[in-house]
């Protein structure tokens, strides 16, 4: 996120928690904690909490958790779809049961190099290409009109 985008998360927080604190040291610490995240998510992050009835403005932690439980949402999605397509099958004849394993084996691979944690740089690129394919039927869904993948 820009230092601008960070400043209009705020802004948006304070139209709905006018009590919000705002000074150049909180402006540093938001930056700080949210340069690295993707801006749609977080501002979807901060909507989902608001509508959700709270009293009080969102900390910095909760805004992040939300938009973690976005992004884990966006790639489950996406590996659902996958899976839908036979992504993960087999591509010939094999046993049930082998079938079934392998099918399970990449399933677990997929959401563990889609994971935030998993060092990008670590995956396949043969998997970013496919699953960046993929990405591109659910971001705008997820995260407005960004050009950010997730595992890039």
């Amino acid at each position: 996120m820009t230092q601008q985008e960070v400043i209009f998360v705020k802004n948006y927080i304070k139209g709905a928690y006018p009590n919000i604190k705002d000074d150049t040291t909180s402006d540093a610490v938001w930056y700080d904690l949210l340069k690295s995240e993707e801006y749609y998510g977080i501002l979807q992050s901060v909507k989902n909490y608001i509508r959700s009835g709270n009293k009080y403005a969102p900390t910095l932690s909760e805004i992040i958790a939300g938009y973690e439980l976005i992004v884990l949402e966006y790639q489950n999605e996406i590996i659902q779809r996958m899976d839908k397509d036979g992504y993960f099958n087999d591509g010939e004849t094999s046993p049930y049961e082998i079938a079934s394993w392998n099918k399970k084996n990449r399933m677990r691979k997929a959401n563990v190099w889609a994971s935030r944690d998993y060092p990008k740089e670590k995956i396949p690129d043969w998997f970013k290409r496919d699953y960046q394919r993929y990405e591109d039927l659910f971001k705008q869904k997820y995260f407005g009109e960004t050009k950010v993948g997730m595992i890039e």
